[in-house]
């Protein structure tokens, strides 16, 4: 009788998770017991990159039937996508992280290597003091 009552108990709980509605966004999360990661997401089309999705705190799930990754975004909604090389990263893993910059072809007026190459410049410009501005007259030299 009591094994008949788990089975029942059981079977009910995993009915009302399938016909949940909200059973997708559930798996986007990553489940139950989802691990949210950093993920850097590369789709190719002819050799070009058409986008990157760089996830940070994300829970990322792989639907076979649409063979399509999926994650909610921060207002809620789940968002699919398609990517030919994912990166799972550890939090504290930079390296990849760092070599890819958010891309989406349909929405930059620029391909993928130009808007890369403008975000390397501004970093750049950023950690290379403009020397046009130093006042000569403050700085104190020191010899040894």
């Amino acid at each position: 009788m009591k094994k008949n009552l788990a089975f029942i108990t059981l079977f009910s709980v995993l009915l009302g998770l399938n016909s949940c509605p909200d059973y997708d966004k559930l798996a986007a999360r990553g489940g139950l017991i989802g691990t949210k990661k950093k993920y850097v997401l590369v789709d190719y089309d002819g050799g070009k990159i058409v986008d990157v999705y760089k996830l940070n705190g994300r829970a990322l799930s792989w639907s076979a039937e649409e063979k399509k990754y999926s994650y909610i975004d921060t207002p809620g909604n789940k968002v699919q996508i398609t990517a030919d090389k994912i990166f799972s990263l550890k939090n504290e893993d930079s390296t990849v992280w760092n070599q890819y910059t958010d891309y989406h072809a349909d929405l930059d007026t620029v391909s993928y290597h130009e808007k890369r190459k403008l975000e390397l410049e501004k970093i750049l410009k950023k950690n290379v003091p403009d020397t046009s501005v130093i006042d000569t007259n403050t700085i104190h030299w020191s010899f040894f």
